[in-house]
């Protein structure tokens, strides 16, 4: 998807780069001082601009993985998750995701980001498979994966494991959030 508007386009291209540049240097400060609440919000205002740039031009994939960041801040913020090297990686994920869509909003070239799956690992799907959560879903993944020898096959399968992952994350992020609204400021 291309922004039709160059106007729009150099000015999305220049907020969204500011927008990152500031999730990254300010990830990085929160990796060394974690109990700074006034660097968390601001992180949380810079992907909520992020997430509503992006969706006020219609750019869905950033949005929705600018969504996800915010989620991940809060729920940082609200002391549910603790910022530890996990969290960062998926934070970082999905900013490198962010940037290539970005690029691909600006260009027009396709960014090689399959938003589905780095929606699925920023939420934590990869640790599924290692005996958290879901019920080992992945490692029976794996295993079917194996005696199956269908690639397509085994493909449509992992699809249908990481969305059942991914809807049962966002149930759970829905229902916090409507008892925990984000509160931003």
């Amino acid at each position: 998807m291309i922004i039709e508007d160059e106007e729009l386009r150099d000015i999305f291209k220049t907020a969204s780069e500011d927008h990152l540049q500031k999730l990254d240097d300010g990830l990085l400060y929160l990796e060394k001082h974690p109990d700074d609440q006034a660097k968390l919000e601001e992180l949380l205002r810079e992907a909520h601009s992020l997430k509503g740039d992006a969706g006020m031009l219609g750019v869905k994939d950033v949005a929705t993985l600018s969504h996800q960041i915010e989620h991940i801040l809060g729920s940082v913020k609200r002391g549910e998750t603790i910022l530890d090297r996990t969290i960062s990686d998926r934070i970082y994920h999905g900013l490198d995701a962010i940037r290539q869509l970005v690029r691909e909003a600006v260009t027009g070239e396709p960014p090689q980001v399959n938003t589905f799956y780095v929606l699925a690992r920023m939420m934590g799907s990869e640790e599924k498979g290692e005996g958290e959560g879901t019920s080992g879903r992945a490692g029976e993944r794996e295993s079917e994966s194996a005696e199956e020898g269908e690639s397509g096959r085994a493909g449509e399968r992992e699809s249908g494991i990481i969305a059942e992952i991914i809807t049962e994350k966002l149930e759970e992020q829905q229902k916090m959030s409507v008892m925990f609204p984000p509160q931003i400021g």
